[in-house]
């Protein structure tokens, strides 16, 4: 009997809570039946930072097409003469339900208050006989956005170059929706129209082989002549050269829309050797040990064996260590290569090299780590090509008190070269 009532006390309670669960369920679905959804707004994404949409710079190459579903800022139809750039107007809110209808205008008043103002510097009005835009695009039923194109007269721009920006402002808007960032200031800088060829070199791998870095603006493609008959496409070749001897170097860059600019430049290209110490001399030194016998001038004996070392017994100088060395005549030097004192691994890890024309006046080539584990010589490139007569070495800091080398050997190229 008590296990028949319990059983019926446990049911009503079971059917008390399904009542009030059922009964809460219904109440939140009419909820959010009942609630409002976020209204539609119509935009133009290009309408962010301040409305500005600025084009300035070369972002794909002639004939290139944009790739579906990645943004683009335009492309150029050589054909038709056309700077076309791509626009929209886009739809946000919860749902995509219905087509809507957007008007396309042009928004004068907009760019003469943002040049009034000189926050268009150097730009004037893109005049409406230069450029065609559509005047309305549908927002399909079930779709985020509607594109269209505003098309410049490529002949105009080019007229322009390089020194004026031509803007002009689209705005969007609706009957059907409300809108938001409706108005997009279009700004072309025509100096991206004009191609600018520059270019800077170095000594590759061998004293007849130069790497090339194209430092150019505003050109799609390129030409070199490396005056020896020889001729590139690459954007940044390397070139060897029959042999010694100064050459044409011309880079010619073409344009955006088909003009073409070039750059000459004479580039010698000296023979590179090891050269001679039969001239060097020490000039200055901050230590070496003359007790032992380990003096600067066995550096540049020709003997990896010798070797110089500072002070490392009663006087303790500390780092940084350097010597100075006079070679005698002006030197283009390519590289350094230093070699340790044999089987010795005491001494520098760092080492700084300088130039000079006078032994006064000093440029730093650079700070270089230093392999105290290897007899073998280590070459360090002087990127610079500096021309010098003396040069500066510092030992900068070590694993040990006291600096130590065993040879030091310059490769470059005499004035006479």
């Amino acid at each position: 009997m008590k296990k028949t009532i319990r059983n019926c006390a446990e049911l009503l309670i079971l059917t008390a809570v399904f009542s009030v669960i059922f009964t809460s369920c219904n109440d939140f679905e009419t909820d959010i039946r009942s609630a409002d959804y976020p209204e539609q707004k119509i935009y133009m994404p290009t309408a962010y930072d301040d409305g500005i949409y600025m084009i300035d710079k070369i972002t794909k190459r002639v004939g290139d097409t944009p790739t579906e579903g990645q943004p683009y800022r335009y492309t150029v139809d050589l054909e038709t003469r056309k700077f076309n750039v791509p626009l929209a107007a886009f739809r946000g809110g919860i749902d995509k339900k219905g087509a809507v209808k957007v008007d396309i205008a042009v928004n004068t008043d907009t760019v003469s208050r943002l040049i009034e103002a000189g926050d268009l510097e150097d730009a004037e009005i893109l005049p409406s006989a230069k450029y065609t835009v559509d005047q309305t695009v549908e927002i399909g039923d079930g779709k985020d956005y509607a594109g269209f194109v505003l098309a410049v007269d490529i002949d105009f721009l080019r007229s322009k170059a390089p020194d004026k920006k031509l803007a002009v402002g689209i705005g969007i808007s609706s009957e059907q929706r409300k809108d938001t960032l409706s108005t997009t200031v279009v700004v072309i800088d025509t100096k991206m129209f004009l191609p600018v060829p520059d270019f800077s070199y170095k000594v590759g791998d061998t004293w007849k082989e130069l790497s090339f870095t194209n430092t150019s603006s505003y050109a799609v493609s390129y030409t070199w002549d490396f005056g020896d008959g020889s001729k590139s496409t690459e954007e940044s070749p390397v070139h060897t050269f029959p042999g010694r001897g100064k050459y044409m170097v011309t880079l010619k860059a073409k344009g955006l829309v088909g003009d073409e600019a070039a750059k000459t430049v004479e580039i010698p290209v000296p023979q590179i050797s090891k050269i001679s110490k039969s001239k060097w001399k020490v000039v200055a030194y901050d230590s070496q040990d003359d007790e032992w016998g380990f003096p600067v001038k066995n550096v540049f004996d020709d003997d990896v064996n010798t070797f110089w070392v500072t002070q490392w017994m009663s006087a303790q100088p500390p780092y940084p260590h350097w010597f100075i060395i006079d070679m005698g005549q002006p030197i283009t030097i390519d590289r350094f290569e230093c070699f340790r004192r044999q089987g010795n691994s005491s001494g520098q890890t760092e080492h700084q090299f300088l130039t000079s024309m006078d032994g006064k006046t000093w440029e730093d080539q650079g700070t270089y780590p230093f392999d105290l584990t290897t007899d073998a010589g280590q070459v360090f490139p002087m990127t610079a090509s500096p021309r010098a007569r003396y040069f500066k070495y510092v030992a900068t800091q070590g694993n040990v008190f006291f600096a130590q080398l065993g040879e030091i050997t310059v490769y470059g190229s005499l004035d006479t070269d």
